[in-house]
């Protein structure tokens, strides 16, 4: 992408963008995005959660995260329900229409992965996926923060 990029960030930057191009050209028959259909599938792991508690797991500021959930309700793929116990949140659940669209999204992120890892050997999926925890662990603010300063 830039002349001074590493292979390696230069490929990471395109893996993420063409997941994110094709998942999106298949999830146009729903009228979502991949940002929407994560926000799905965490639904389908977790019966319900706080606007706030998506925006922390998904890593999306919360206006992003409203703008989602308001256009999955607009679909009836989700339900946003005042918190009993804090009438400033909201908790997320799934409607009809969003559980019903469970089966088809799990097996289009399988199929993705799929053809991401096609040619790669368990055990360098294996290596390369320890590599990247420990990159990803190394961009947490607190690390960066050290790293930087050392």
């Amino acid at each position: 992408m830039f002349s001074s990029d590493s292979a390696f960030f230069s490929s990471i930057r395109s893996i993420i963008k063409k997941m994110h191009q094709i998942s999106d050209r298949e999830l146009t028959r729903y009228g979502i995005s991949h940002a929407e259909m994560r926000i799905l599938l965490f639904l389908y792991e977790n019966e319900e959660c706080r606007q706030e508690e998506l925006s922390r797991v998904m890593g999306i500021d919360r206006t992003n995260i409203g703008r989602s959930l308001k256009k999955l309700e607009g679909l009836g793929y989700v339900v946003r329900d005042k918190d009993p116990d804090d009438a400033r949140s909201f908790l997320i659940t799934l409607d009809e229409r969003g559980r019903d669209l469970q089966v088809d999204l799990e097996k289009l992120k399988t199929d993705i992965e799929a053809t991401v890892t096609k040619g790669v050997s368990s055990a360098d999926f294996e290596a390369i996926s320890k590599l990247l925890q420990i990159i990803d662990n190394n961009l947490s603010w607190n690390n960066y923060e050290s790293i930087k300063n050392e």
